[in-house]
């Protein structure tokens, strides 16, 4: 952390920000000039541990400096204007961010290059398990016999947790061209007007956004994964390389489980999964014709949502449009018809339109977004 504490990132606070990372820097001169960068160290898993533990520690620290930069440099984007004084200290600032992500990333280097040379000898991992994974069990097994654990739903707040932290360094990626792309694609903005009215609207544009704007081929998900993975280990470069790996699908409601879950179907798989997420959870218990518009994650043991998942009705006209479009994508990829991927794409972005044109995002509770968001006119058709 630097100076030992998060930092509130605004304008207002910029001086605070500049005096921490003095500090910060002061103190990896500190650290670096007490490192001995020996190359030849005698492998055990004692010191494997030691060192995955500082390229935890590092990791963190970097990425919180790279948060701190990314902010800076979208300073610009800031509607209160920037005066002189500000521009300065933002400079000093972003020099100091650089010194610092130079020394962290000289550490890192040495850190990853002991790991390798262990690798090449052979020094045993410590605490090595093999994790059951549920998502290899039958669909009958996952429908009658899997229950959610303590243990379990630990893992999974614990994921939970870890998915916020990455997602905020997600939205600096790409930011200007994300959200004009997403509001483009789902016809909800004009100029620089976004026509949305709660958060969870909101939060299902940027959803779009983050796994449906590709650049090179990548999403930003799997940009960031390509940028940053290196800075990971343990459970959050797991969480990471899940986010790289996730998948979008209109998930078919099974059954309810006890408090925290419940199971779904990917059709465009065949495949049957334990989700873990209260909200859906009790949407599955009402016992209605639901089907979830979502990402998702496959974790070892279940699955879980990015965070903007919107349960639909299908047995309302919206949702019987909408699993008429899904189903051109399950045909798809059942071998039966072949979409062109603009086609493919298309059918995605008018899954989400309807979702949101049609007031179905609306029905999930959230709070209303500030008064300098409009609502458009609402199609009557929107594909």
């Amino acid at each position: 952390m630097l100076a030992g504490g998060s930092m509130e990132l605004s304008l207002e606070k910029l001086d605070d920000i500049y005096n921490m990372l003095i500090l910060s820097y002061e103190k990896s001169l500190t650290a670096l000039k007490s490192i001995d960068f020996s190359e030849t160290i005698p492998p055990s898993p004692e010191k494997r541990s030691l060192l995955n533990l500082m390229l935890d520690q590092m990791s963190g620290y970097l990425l919180e400096v790279s948060h701190v930069d990314s902010f800076l440099q979208h300073c610009d984007l800031n509607n209160t204007a920037i005066t002189a004084t500000q521009q300065k200290t933002i400079i000093a600032c972003q020099q100091l961010c650089k010194d610092l992500k130079e020394s962290a990333s000289k550490v890192l280097q040495w850190v990853m290059q002991m790991k390798e040379q262990f690798n090449e000898s052979g020094c045993p991992v410590p605490d090595d398990v093999v994790v059951d994974n549920s998502l290899k069990k039958s669909p009958y097994f996952i429908e009658n016999e899997t229950t959610i654990s303590d243990s379990m739903f630990q893992n999974y707040q614990q994921f939970r947790e870890i998915l916020k932290d990455i997602h905020q360094d997600l939205l600096f990626t790409d930011p200007k061209n994300m959200i004009e792309y997403a509001g483009k694609r789902l016809e909800l903005a004009n100029g620089k007007s976004m026509f949305v009215e709660t958060e969870h609207e909101m939060n299902v544009l940027m959803d779009y956004g983050l796994f449906q704007y590709h650049k090179n081929g990548n999403n930003i998900a799997e940009r960031y994964y390509n940028l940053r993975h290196e800075l990971y280990s343990g459970q959050k470069l797991e969480t990471l390389r899940a986010l790289k790996n996730t998948k979008f699908s209109f998930l078919q409601i099974i059954k309810p489980l006890p408090e925290n879950g419940l199971v779904v179907k990917d059709l465009l798989t065949d495949e049957t999964f334990l989700m873990i997420d209260t909200g859906l959870c009790k949407v599955a218990q009402l016992r209605q014709n639901h089907a979830i518009l979502t990402h998702y994650l496959r974790m070892p043991e279940f699955i879980m949502t990015t965070g903007a998942s919107t349960p639909v009705l299908l047995n309302s006209q919206a949702g019987e449009t909408m699993w008429q479009i899904f189903e051109r994508l399950v045909s798809h990829h059942h071998g039966k018809t072949t979409l062109d991927q603009k086609t493919y794409l298309q059918c995605i972005t008018d899954l989400f339109k309807i979702a949101i044109h049609k007031n179905i995002a609306k029905s999930v509770s959230s709070r209303g977004l500030p008064m300098n968001y409009h609502q458009m006119n609402r199609q009557e058709d929107t594909h």
